[in-house]
């Protein structure tokens, strides 16, 4: 398989969450996330766009999906962890908390898609995660609301394992604003 490949635990989770918010239309999307490529680890870059372009057209189902998708990906991963891994991330100063949850956004981000490129950024109490290349904003035309609730969702979800408060916001999103 050439070209990008889409990491086991994205698949996995938007496999999950479309079961879970349209069970009728799961075998329809089934077409794309077959499940014998999800027991290989990778699926290629082609049908999974495929999956999130019809995903856009369900209407509020797409941001339900992405979201509970995000965050059965951050469990997913931590659990994947060694479990002192988060226990220490408890017991250390809240900079240091935060600190360490944006560091393992990063290695999440990494691992469900090699290609998007991200930096991060933690400091007085606010982190930042910019997020280039996403797959969920490669789009045709521009959208009307951001399409990034997946990794969104999935910071939220890792900052709260790592006991670091606060609210995780899209501030800017290629697929609404910018060169598609």
């Amino acid at each position: 398989m050439k070209g990008r490949v889409i990491g086991r635990l994205l698949v996995a989770s938007l496999h999950q969450s479309i079961a879970e918010v349209l069970p009728a239309r799961l075998e329809f999307y089934e077409e794309w996330l077959r499940p014998s490529e999800l027991r290989d680890g990778r699926m290629a870059h082609a049908p999974f766009s495929a999956v999130l372009s019809f995903l856009r057209q369900e209407g509020d189902a797409y941001e339900a999906i992405a979201a509970l998708a995000g965050r059965y990906a951050a469990d997913w991963w931590v659990a994947d962890r060694p479990p002192v891994q988060f226990r220490v991330a408890r017991q250390v100063p809240a900079w240091a908390r935060g600190r360490l949850a944006i560091r393992a956004a990063r290695s999440m981000v990494a691992g469900t898609d090699p290609a998007s490129l991200v930096t991060a950024a933690w400091g007085k109490g606010e982190g930042a995660l910019r997020l280039d290349h996403s797959l969920f904003c490669d789009v045709r035309m521009r959208s009307g609301r951001p399409l990034c609730g997946f990794y969104a969702a999935a910071l939220g979800r890792i900052l709260a394992t790592a006991d670091v408060g606060g609210e995780v916001v899209t501030t800017s999103c290629r697929a609404v604003e910018g060169d598609i």
